[in-house]
């Protein structure tokens, strides 16, 4: 249901964030995680099929903790920009590269997929609501295809400032829309009606580096998240946004982390010719051409126990301390640290199962756990108990679409559904007419949630020459009796109408008198008088 408030203007909207930041909701809690999917809608948008939007891709995301989708751009031949709540699972963990898949084109079905090779969201990110530093970056292992052309981040010399406010952003992402169908890219145009810069001061419900605009003609949801606001400078166009979070609808306001606030987390992770000691995701990246344990070295620095992220002597390839990560290169066995030098298996083999029912997981070799969905069709429980029957569908545990019929055919009850326990029924008012379904037997009003009777309906229509009965299906009927049926006192029914009788054939009255038989005697007697004559 839409609120009232969901259109407030500009200048009221920062004060209404504030009223409503404990009724705000992240949008990765907006569609829990585990067997549901982050898919909800870019409200009243329209397909998106641009050249230059190709960039804007759809990430799937399938691990032990459940499968999600979000959205993305690509900023770099080899780098996507997402939120960074798309790359933390519920327990707090960053997923796997392994785990997730970038798509490129329009609509599911028809793309082009690339594997990942690095997930990095911001190292202050926190998953709380509202949502700081919900920025991420995707590493892919191998570039995006050449039809595809990056759009670069909003640097901080063209940064949003309060001159920005009404200025107007396009928003793209992959999600359901308004209608409930999905796997299209979508766009909408929006403004931008509050601006929280770096240094805070902001409602309640929004965090340094970020925006946020009303959403009553159209914006963004869960299955939008991670993807871009774009704004355009001197006829560029720039990613100015990551979509974030809003309220629980996603009707009223949503909230983007400023892009060009995070500049330097972003040329952290995709900056090159860098010195060593930088932060890094691959050797072209560095000056020294060696990226290793996320620095960039001095050396190839290649022996299990030598490491170039000892703390305040990142580059440096030094020998690594008891307890730090090394390996084997079997991730299947467990994981393996570093004791007096030698890389030592902990007997610690990683546990693939998963508690979702629309994704398997088993453990190959050199790879470690893999995620595949199960065959669609597989039943399942979205743990929504009125949205009908449920099924995986490419590893999301997905509706039928048929709503529970909670129909219990009392006229006296309301019938209603809660999520998690199904049809209820609630007595209507007493006294609230209702009808059994037999119209014979009066007028039904509700009693203690039962239709209940009152006198039975009277038929006589005072007429003797009809045959009154009842119908329960349409109540009384009149049927007339055959013409000339006695009715009663020397009566018959005459074209429906109980009347005296006709007159007999001779003429004479139909009920003969004493004065009628005296003059037939006397007739009689002046016959025989004249014959004896």
């Amino acid at each position: 249901m839409k609120r009232d408030l969901y259109g407030v203007s500009r200048g009221k909207l920062a004060a209404t964030l504030m009223a409503l930041a404990l009724a705000s909701c992240f949008l990765a809690a907006c569609s829990a995680r585990g067997t549901e999917s982050l898919e909800e809608p870019i409200i009243n948008g329209s397909p998106d099929t641009s050249t230059e939007h190709q960039a804007v891709v759809f990430l799937l995301v399938i691990s032990s903790s459940g499968a999600w989708s979000c959205s993305g751009t690509l900023i770099t031949p080899t780098a996507v920009l997402t939120a960074g709540h798309c790359t933390v699972a519920q327990n707090g963990r960053v997923v796997k590269p392994q785990d997730v898949t970038v798509y490129f084109g329009n609509a599911v079905g028809s793309m082009t997929d690339r594997a990942v090779a690095g997930v990095y969201p911001h190292p202050q990110y926190e998953p709380i609501v509202p949502v700081p530093n919900d920025i991420a970056l995707l590493v892919l292992a191998e570039p995006a295809p050449d039809w595809v052309t990056p759009i670069p981040p909003l640097p901080p010399q063209l940064g949003l400032t309060e001159a920005d406010v009404g200025a107007e952003i396009e928003y793209v992402g992959f999600g359901l829309d308004e209608n409930g169908n999905s796997g299209r890219k979508l766009h909408v145009n929006g403004t931008i009606d509050v601006i929280c810069g770096a240094q805070g001061g902001c409602p309640a419900s929004m965090v340094p580096n970020s925006f946020c605009a009303d959403m009553r003609q159209g914006g963004t949801c869960s299955g939008d998240s991670g993807g871009p606001a774009f704004i355009k400078r001197n006829g560029t166009e720039y990613v100015c946004g990551v979509t974030s979070y809003g309220d629980w609808n996603c009707s009223y306001y949503g909230c983007s982390t400023k892009v060009d606030g995070h500049w330097q987390f972003i040329q952290d992770v995709v900056g090159t010719d860098k010195p060593n000691g930088s932060i890094c995701v691959s050797d072209a990246q560095c000056r020294s051409g060696f990226c290793r344990d996320g620095y960039c070295c001095e050396s190839e620095c290649a022996e299990p126990c030598m490491a170039c992220d000892i703390p305040k002597q990142e580059g440096k390839c030094l020998p690594a301390p008891d307890g730090h990560p090394c390996t084997d290169g079997d991730p299947c066995n467990g994981t393996e640290i570093c004791l007096s030098q030698v890389c030592t298996n902990q007997n610690d083999p990683p546990d693939c199962s998963t508690a979702d029912p629309c994704v398997q997981g088993s453990c190959e070799q050199g790879t470690g756990c893999v995620y595949v969905p199960v065959q669609d069709g597989t039943a399942c429980d979205n743990n929504d108990a009125c949205d009908g029957p449920d099924t995986c569908q490419g590893g999301i545990c997905t509706s039928s679409g048929e709503p529970l019929n909670c129909d219990d055919g009392n006229p006296c009850t309301s019938d209603e559904c809660n999520p998690a326990t199904g049809c209820f029924h609630r007595s209507v008012e007493d006294g609230t007419s209702c009808s059994d379904g037999d119209a014979c037997n009066g007028q039904e009003v509700c009693q203690a949630g039962q239709c209940v009777s009152s006198e039975p309906l009277d038929c006589d229509d005072a007429n003797a020459c009809t045959e009154d009965t009842c119908d329960p299906a349409v109540g009384c009927s009149h049927t007339e009796l055959p013409e000339g049926s006695n009715c009663g006192e020397g009566r018959t029914c005459q074209q429906g109408l109980c009347l005296p009788a006709p007159s007999g054939g001779c003429g004479c009255s139909s009920n003969g008198t004493a004065d009628g038989g005296l003059m037939l005697f006397t007739l009689i007697g002046l016959l025989l008088a004249t014959r004896k004559k």
